[in-house]
């Protein structure tokens, strides 16, 4: 009995510190999660045998070939397992199947019992799938698949002390004698900050390569990026991984000290990477085709574009993939050859050598796909052409599984394709179709002229310098110092080259050095501190400028971010704020406007003085300006603006005209009155205005002068009074749209004497929201509304002696 309720109080801590979502469908819907739906039909939520409870969740009613999926995001925060309950009564060719990250898991076909699944989850960002694949056996809306009960890995914790190593990402492809830069993302989960923990970067074997100490302050739930750096060891492995451990010792949760693995490719010594191709154009035609039972591309690649003569070893493609394809039959051959173009036909494979034939995994996400030729393909330095196929497949894959590519206007016709659903023969392909694009590409050629640098980034008095980032100038590709200050270039051709180091807070500093072949030059760097000053100031409202204001958020965003906030009189200090850089000031505070200016910081202590932030000031609402039966005058009427909280004063509003083309240009506004205290104003000039279109806008006064953005009234069109308009036709008519009001197409008639003109379309605010062209033979035009907005538009036809304009109703 002791030992029983010992487990159950075990079970009562872990519960409390881990928090664990579950889902038992029992709410009859999906909203007690963020659940979301793909595929031809949704799932739904059923009373039908429920594994416990009243409800369970339902694959869709599907036809032959279609999908139903449900799935969710979240991230968890402790390796746990995620469990469930599920059956079906599928057919042989159905499937029902889990996935985490787009990996599957695990499927079932006929299991007409439920049946307990779980699997471990290590903590981080995961979707959890479940899709049901409808076979083509002819029982559609007859075949479902169920799951009850989920429990989910943990996904919040309730310790003080949780730091969790995340994730690690970076280069995939990495070269023996080079360095590589990794980011490591760390997660605070505790409830109390965290400012002095370590970070190690691992390998195969538990082989520790760096470790960084941090001193940082990480808030709770927030997340830290860190850069560290692998030297990478000629050990004779060509494909390893590399995780990262958090540690401190006051860790309440070391289960989630340790990152998933991220595996890399390395290469050999030598080999110069060459790309082909940086667009972000996705496309499914080429290299290969995944939506089809098999595919067959080819591209040809220019002496220019490839730079070098050697062998080539690999060969690389990005995608960019929905599905996560996991041994997927590839074929590759490639040719020196002597054309520019395929426009005349393929070069078949039986005149290309065979440099690949085996299985590639093709992951979902953006990714490099490396393949490793065997053999070697020895390319002579003139162009070249790769032809891909990916062999007959039983099965098709999403559409979306795309890869990048880019367009080249200087090659025509550089790259062929052909998708089928029957067999597509490499030695004598069907014509297909021509391309003046092409996947992008990375060779990865050997050459024999190459050396290395390296060296020691250190501050002025000897200290090294992590994470400074050195740069070889000439190529812009960078490189990072680790815990050392070590730094190493592997891989770059004999000659004179610049490199740059810099660090945060530092002057970076230029050298040149000489690259030999097979050897490596040594280059340290020592960099001086950035000076520092401190920037000051005082801080008055614009509604009373002899006090300062208390409590305002000062920020200085640039090079380094400052933040203080003014004390009881309004005096603010910034110390160590880097020089030589420009900055953002910005200034907050809850009554009043928000302030921001660029500050310029040179070798000096700066003080901004006296600042000025506006009280806050709100626009009055529902400007409305509408003509005097005689037409003679307009009248402009408005709402208060909403009452203000801190009861700053109002005084007087503003109120101005102009041409309705000027609506964003207020330096040429009329001012026609100041200092009004009533809600309304006549423009008694009106009649003595041009013939135009006119707007009208109202602002609001507070306390010195303090003026708020403008409110802005319907367009009126100035036309000519019953009495200016006895003038002889002159051929236009502009008449009412029918019908009135309308939703969403309306017909506008009119008569017009010229050979093009154009109706304008404003809306309420005049604003001008359509043009529409008219020729002379035309009497009529048609208007469709169907991408606005119910309301009140204008329409105006305009000619050099001629202009109308009449009102029409948007009703949805």
């Amino acid at each position: 009995m002791k030992k029983t309720i010992i487990l159950f109080i075990l079970f009562l801590v872990f519960s409390f510190l881990h928090s664990q979502h579950s889902e038992d469908f029992e709410t009859g819907d999906f909203l007690s999660l963020d659940w979301q739906t793909d595929g031809d039909e949704d799932w739904l939520v059923t009373s039908y045998q429920p594994f416990a409870g009243n409800f369970c969740a339902q694959t869709g009613y599907l036809y032959d070939g279609f999908t139903s999926s449900l799935s969710i995001s979240m991230e968890t925060s402790y390796i746990d397992d995620i469990s469930f309950y599920w059956k079906s009564n599928l057919q042989f060719d159905d499937k029902l199947i889990f996935y985490i990250d787009g990996i599957e898991i695990d499927f079932i076909s006929y299991v007409s019992s439920w049946q307990f699944f779980s699997v471990s989850v290590n903590p981080g960002e995961h979707t959890f799938e479940w899709t049901f694949e409808k076979g083509e056996n002819g029982s559609t809306n007859l075949d479902f698949g169920w799951i009850d009960n989920i429990t989910f890995p943990p996904t919040t914790t309730n310790f003080d002390n949780d730091l969790a190593a995340k994730n690690i990402y970076g280069q995939t492809i990495v070269y023996i004698g080079d360095s590589a830069a990794y980011d490591v993302v760390i997660k605070n989960w505790g409830n109390l900050e965290q400012d002095n923990y370590i970070i190690r970067l691992f390998g195969e074997n538990n082989i520790e390569y760096d470790s960084i100490t941090i001193t940082e302050n990480l808030p709770s739930e927030a997340e830290a990026i860190h850069k560290m750096v692998w030297i990478v060891p000629d050990n004779g492995m060509f494909q390893t991984y590399l995780w990262v451990e958090v540690e401190f010792p006051e860790d309440e949760d070391p289960s989630n000290n340790s990152s998933g693995i991220f595996p890399i490719n390395i290469l050999a010594s030598g080999q110069t990477p060459v790309t082909v191709g940086y667009g972000n154009i996705l496309t499914q035609w080429y290299p290969m085709n995944f939506s089809f039972h098999n595919s067959l591309s080819e591209t040809i690649y220019y002496s220019a574009e490839l730079g070098y003569a050697g062998e080539i070893t690999a060969i690389s493609y990005k995608n960019n993939f929905n599905s996560n394809l996991i041994d997927i039959h590839t074929k590759l051959w490639m040719g020196n050859t002597n054309q520019s173009n395929l426009t005349n036909g393929w070069i078949n494979a039986s005149s290309l050598t065979p440099v690949f034939d085996d299985y590639v995994d093709f992951l979902s996400g953006i990714n490099d796909i490396l393949i490793t030729l065997d053999p070697p393909f020895s390319y002579t330095g003139g162009n070249l052409v790769v032809m891909c196929n990916r062999p007959w497949d039983d099965d098709t894959y999403d559409q979306a599984d795309e890869f990048y590519s880019t367009i080249n206007t200087t090659y025509f016709d550089r790259t062929r394709a052909v998708n089928s659903n029957t067999t597509i023969s490499p030695t004598n392909p069907p014509t297909g179709y021509l391309f003046s694009r092409l996947p992008n590409t990375t060779f990865y050629i050997t050459v024999n002229n190459t050396g290395s640098i390296e060296g020691i980034v250190s501050d002025d008095v000897g200290n090294p310098l992590i994470g400074a980032d050195v740069i070889l100038e000439q190529s812009q590709t960078q490189k990072f110092s680790n815990s050392s200050g070590y730094y190493l270039f592997g891989n770059i051709i004999e000659g004179l080259y610049s490199f740059t180091a810099s660090a945060h807070g530092f002057n970076s500093v230029t050298e040149q050095a000489t690259i030999y072949i097979d050897q490596t030059t040594e280059l340290n760097f020592e960099l001086n501190a950035i000076s520092t000053i401190s920037v000051s100031g005082q801080v008055v409202g614009s509604d009373d400028q002899a006090i300062g204001i208390e409590n305002c958020n000062v920020n200085l965003t640039g090079y380094e971010n400052y933040s203080t906030v003014t004390d009881a009189n309004g005096d603010f200090l910034l110390p160590d704020v880097y020089v030589n850089n420009d900055y953002t000031l910005n200034i907050n505070h809850p009554d009043y406007s928000l302030y921001a200016d660029e500050v310029i910081i040179q070798n000096f202590n700066l003080d901004l003085g006296v600042i000025i932030i506006n009280e806050k000031s709100f626009a009055p609402a529902m400007v409305q300006a509408v003509l005097s039966v005689s037409q003679t005058e307009a009248e402009i009427s408005w709402f208060a603006p909403p009452f203000i909280e801190f009861l700053r004063d109002f005084e007087s509003y503003n109120t101005y005209r102009f041409l309705e083309i000027n609506n964003n240009n207020p330096e040429n506004w009329d001012l026609l009155s100041t200092g009004i205290i009533d809600t309304f104003y006549i423009d008694t000039f009106w009649n003595s205005l041009p013939l135009e279109i006119y707007q009208f806008a109202v602002t609001s006064i507070h306390t010195n002068g303090v003026e708020s953005i403008p409110a802005f009234s319907n367009i009126l069109e100035k036309t000519l009074t019953n009495a200016e308009s006895e003038l002889p036709d002159n051929g236009f008519k502009l008449l009412q749209n029918y019908p009135n009001p309308f939703n969403p197409t309306t017909t506008i008639c009119f008569e017009l004497d010229t050979e093009i003109t154009e109706l304008i379309i404003y809306n309420i605010k005049g604003q001008i929201v359509d043009k529409l062209t008219i020729y002379n033979e035309q009497n009529s035009i048609e208007w469709n509304a169907e991408s606005f907005s119910s309301g009140i538009y204008f329409y105006k036809l305009k000619s050099e002696s001629f202009s109308e304009i009449r009102k029409m109703l948007l009703l949805k």
